[in-house]
C-alpha cells in the first residue's frame, strides 16, 4: 500500500537550524519513515510533498491526498496574514470531505481556529519542555500518558465546536484533540528530537525564565514517545483511508 501525504509548511526554520535538523517537512517525513520501517507497517510506503503556505503555495483542488500535515510555526493562528486565510479556508473544505488533516502546535491552533475555536497566548507566557500529556477514555490507546516535547506560547483555549479533547498536559488543557474520524491534531512536537529541542531552546534562552529553561533542558534527558503519537498518527490515517474506500 503506499500512502500520499501532503505537508502544509507554516514556517521556514532558520538557515542555521535547518542545516543539522532539516526543514519541518523533513522532519515529518523522518517521524512517519522510521514508523514505516517497523511491523506492522514494514509493507507500508509513502510520498510526501510539501506546500510552503507562508508564500501562498497551496494544493490545487485536483490535488488528492491520504492525509494533510499541517506544521508549526512562529506565527499566532489569529494574525491577519493572507495565507492564514487561505489556509483557514482550506481547512474547512478538506474538514467537509473528511478528509484526513493532522495538525501539528500550530497546525493543532489553526485547524481549532478554522472550525470555529477560539486560539491565544497562555497566561504564562512559553510552555517548554518535555511533558506528559494525559490520555483521557476518548483517546483508545494502550499507554495513559504521552510524552512530548513542547515549544508554544499560543494555545486552545476554546476548542472547536465538534472537537474531542484526548489529552491533557499541566499547562494545556486541550492538548490533543480530534473532530470524527479524520482529524487529529497535537499541540506537543512528536516530529521534534530531542536535539532539534536542546538548539532550539539555547537559541531562545533569553524569551524564558531561568528556572523554567533549566527545567525544560533537564526534562529532555527522559523518554519521549514520538514514536507511539507516531504509529497512533499512521493508524489514523490509514483507518480513514479504509472508511473512504469503503463509502
Amino acid at each position: 500500500m503506499q500512502l500520499s501525504i501532503c505537508i502544509l509548511q507554516t514556517d521556514i526554520i532558520s538557515p542555521t537550524m535547518a542545516r543539522p535538523f532539516g526543514q519541518y517537512p523533513a522532519m515529518i517525513h523522518t517521524l512517519l519513515a522510521d514508523s514505516l520501517a517497523t511491523k506492522p507497517y514494514n509493507n507500508l510506503e509513502f510520498d510526501d510533498q510539501s506546500y510552503s503556505v507562508t508564500k501562498c503555495e497551496f494544493p490545487s483542488d485536483k490535488d488528492v491526498f491520504d492525509a494533510y500535515f499541517i506544521t508549526g510555526s512562529r506565527h499566532s493562528a489569529y494574525e491577519s496574514l493572507a495565507w492564514i486565510s487561505e489556509l483557514e479556508a482550506l481547512i474547512r473544505r478538506l474538514h467537509q470531505q473528511q478528509q484526513t488533516i493532522i495538525g501539528l502546535c500550530f497546525g493543532h491552533q489553526i485547524i481549532a481556529q478554522a472550525l470555529g475555536g477560539t486560539v491565544a497566548k497562555h497566561s504564562r507566557g512559553w510552555n517548554i519542555g518535555l511533558q506528559a500529556t494525559e490520555l483521557n477514555g476518548h483517546a483508545k490507546q494502550e499507554k495513559d500518558r504521552l510524552h512530548l516535547i513542547y515549544s508554544h506560547q499560543d494555545q486552545i483555549v476554546e476548542p472547536a465546536p465538534e472537537a474531542t479533547v484526548l489529552g491533557s498536559s499541566t499547562n494545556c488543557k486541550y492538548a490533543i484533540t480530534n473532530i470524527g474520524h479524520h482529524i487529529l491534531s497535537f499541540q506537543g512536537h512528536p516530529e521534534f528530537t530531542v536535539e532539534f529541542a536542546e538548539t532550539l531552546y539555547r537559541s531562545r534562552e533569553a524569551l524564558y525564565q531561568p528556572a523554567q529553561y533549566q527545567h525544560a533542558m533537564g526534562s529532555l534527558t527522559n523518554q519521549h514517545d514520538n514514536q507511539t503519537a507516531s504509529r497512533w498518527i499512521i493508524d489514523f490515517i490509514l483507518a480513514n483511508k479504509a472508511n473512504h474506500h469503503q463509502s
